[in-house]
């Protein structure tokens, strides 16, 4: 009797503790990080491998930046994820040993949804930034914000990361993205492969999948085609995990 009982009692714990592991939420967070690359007048409609028209860098200053939020084709966009979009430009600074790169974080936007009847998603709450703000990828990496930011072993060319948080509250997911390329921007953009790291207050890593893309930019004067990295992160909530992964 009391061997049925310790039995019934056992059954009975498993399933509770199965049924509180089955309830804990999966979160995903898509990243992803967009290379620009200017028009040199050789891309047609239609085209199937346009990129290497596409070599030269495409230098924009914030005010140029203004119209290609918001006009993002190519993307699939949920309305009940958050999106933040970031572009930093990238600075150079001599030393004895190698070149140290930095970032300048020239402007930041983000919308919590999307305009159905416009078929775009809204960027609202504009945040700018000093140029003093800049942060050094070489000896000051733990200094990172919360942010999406790229470090590289070349001179780069200008990114745009756009950071997806799929349960609408950014205090609860808080990592860093490290994006790195070791080709300059003459190289041709399929040639580029991508370092990510993820630190996440309440999760690690248990999914990782990368993919890669086209998309393109629409502005006043023109179509400007892009060399994105799509990555996805899914991975369950636990406060006891903290950490690079």
């Amino acid at each position: 009797m009391f061997m049925k009982k310790f039995i019934v009692l056992a059954i009975i714990l498993s399933v509770l503790f199965s049924c509180k592991e089955s309830e804990e939420p999966l979160v995903d967070t898509e990243t992803l990080t967009i290379w620009l690359y200017g028009n040199n007048h050789c891309y047609l409609p239609g085209y199937e491998d346009p990129f290497h028209c596409y070599s030269e860098e495409k230098s924009l200053s914030e005010v140029e930046w203004q119209p290609l939020f918001g006009k993002i084709i190519g993307l699939e966009i949920q309305s009940k994820f958050i999106y933040r979009v970031e572009v930093t430009k990238p600075l150079e600074f001599d030393s004895a040993d190698l070149p140290v790169y930095t970032f300048q974080k020239l402007l930041e936007r983000k919308t919590n949804y999307f305009n159905s009847l416009s078929g775009m998603w809204v960027l609202e709450d504009v945040v700018d930034f000093e140029p003093k703000e800049i942060i050094t990828g070489k000896s000051h990496l733990h200094m990172f914000s919360p942010f999406l930011m790229s470090l590289v072993g070349n001179f780069p060319c200008g990114s745009l990361s756009l950071r997806v948080a799929e349960n609408m509250d950014e205090k609860t997911i808080e990592f860093y993205k490290i994006s790195s390329t070791n080709i300059s921007c003459n190289d041709s953009p399929d040639q580029k492969s991508l370092m990510d790291v993820l630190k996440d207050r309440y999760a690690a890593v248990k999914q990782y999948e990368q993919k890669d893309g086209k998309l393109l930019l629409k502005n006043d004067t023109g179509d400007i085609l892009v060399k994105f990295f799509k990555t996805t992160q899914t991975h369950k909530k636990s406060r006891d995990k903290t950490g690079f992964y």
